[in-house]
């Protein structure tokens, strides 16, 4: 990963698909209820990447009480083909979760989808690799001369459609 050494933004031609994902332990020492997610969430992580599943781009993952994973998707229609495919990791799980789990409010979980509209949409990495959307699309070195040093000025931008 190389790190580039200025501030940079992200373009896309196309819509892409964030979804973030998590899971919140709500009684630690119910361990039994949620070993076997936590235990998880990085296998589904690895498959991604490993089984090149169509659509996704890519994806991170952050631990704590709350566990999040964010993933970048092409469109909504890959991840959703991704969830619902019984020959992968993500729908036994689930499956485990609705039927041990849901109930006992030991374990909390939670997604959100959203679709991100090229020039509707802002972001900014300094001294940083390429990272999160900006593996999504073209990263580009923030143009200060010619005004899209700020926010405000960004969000309506970088749109190449």
């Amino acid at each position: 990963m190389s790190i580039a050494p200025s501030r940079m933004t992200v373009e896309l031609d196309k819509p892409k698909v964030v979804f973030l994902i998590g899971l919140r332990i709500n009684n630690f020492w119910k361990i039994h209820q949620w070993w076997r997610l936590v235990y998880t969430m990085p296998k589904l992580l690895n498959e991604l990447r490993k089984q090149h599943v169509a659509g996704f781009i890519t994806g991170n993952m952050w631990y704590g009480r709350n566990i999040l994973m964010v993933q970048y998707w092409d469109d909504f229609k890959s991840l959703e083909n991704y969830a619902k495919n019984m020959s992968k990791s993500h729908m036994p799980i689930w499956t485990y979760f609705n039927l041990n789990i849901l109930s006992s409010a030991n374990v909390g979980v939670w997604h959100e989808t959203y679709q991100i509209e090229p020039g509707q949409f802002e972001a900014i990495y300094t001294n940083m690799p390429a990272f999160g959307l900006a593996k999504a699309g073209r990263y580009v070195e923030i143009d200060n001369i010619n005004g899209d040093s700020n926010a405000t000025k960004r969000m309506n931008k970088h749109s190449k459609s």
